[in-house]
C-alpha cells in the first residue's frame, strides 16, 4: 500500500502538523488503534500545551491578574458605583476560576447565560499564550471598551508590553 493512501500515515502526518506549530508549545498526541483495520484515535497530554486550561505553575493567575492591574482598564470598573465591584467576567477562557481581584475585591466568574441583559461583565474575548508572550482581547460592554494586551513571560510573572483601549 502507498503511505499517501494509508489512511493511518495521513493521520499521523496531520496530527505531526497541527502540533507543531512554530512559536507555540506543542501537545503530546499518542496515536492509538486498537487492532488493524480500526479507526485511529489521537490522546492528548491534558496537562500540556496551547489547548490545556491551565498551564499548572501560576502562570496563568499572573497572565490574568497583569491584564486586571492595568490603570487603563481599572479606572472603568468604577468601584465607586453599587452594583460594580465584585468585579464579573464571563466564563469562557483559561482565566476562569482563578484567584484574580480587581477593583480591591475577589472578581466572580459568570456564565453569560447567568448574567441580566447589560450587567457589567469584562468578557475576555480571546487569550493567546505562547512560550515566552500572550495576548488577551477584552471587552467591558457596559463601558463600552474594547482593547488588545500583550504581554510578556519571565518564568511564571507576565508583564503587559502594549496595551490599546478604546471605548465604542
Amino acid at each position: 500500500m502507498r503511505a499517501d493512501s494509508n489512511p493511518r500515515w495521513l493521520l499521523m502526518a496531520a496530527l505531526t502538523l497541527s502540533c507543531s506549530s512554530p512559536g507555540v508549545s506543542s501537545t503530546s498526541v499518542q496515536p492509538t488503534a486498537s487492532a488493524p483495520g480500526t479507526a485511529i484515535t489521537a490522546a492528548a497530554d491534558p496537562g500540556s500545551g496551547p489547548t490545556s486550561p491551565r498551564a499548572g505553575d501560576g502562570s496563568d493567575a499572573a497572565l490574568c491578574q497583569a491584564v486586571l492591574d492595568l490603570p487603563s482598564l481599572a479606572r472603568y470598573f468604577h468601584a465607586e458605583v453599587a452594583g460594580r465591584v465584585p468585579v464579573v467576567i464571563v466564563r469562557g477562557t483559561r482565566c476562569d476560576d482563578l484567584p484574580l481581584s480587581a477593583a480591591g475585591a475577589p472578581v466572580l466568574f459568570r456564565a453569560r447565560a447567568e448574567l441580566a441583559a447589560g450587567a457589567p461583565a469584562l468578557e475576555l474575548t480571546a487569550v493567546e499564550v505562547r512560550p515566552a508572550s500572550a495576548s488577551v482581547r477584552l471587552s467591558y460592554p457596559i463601558e463600552g471598551v474594547v482593547g488588545s494586551v500583550e504581554l510578556e513571560r519571565t518564568g511564571a510573572a507576565w508583564s503587559v508590553t502594549k496595551h490599546e483601549l478604546a471605548e465604542r
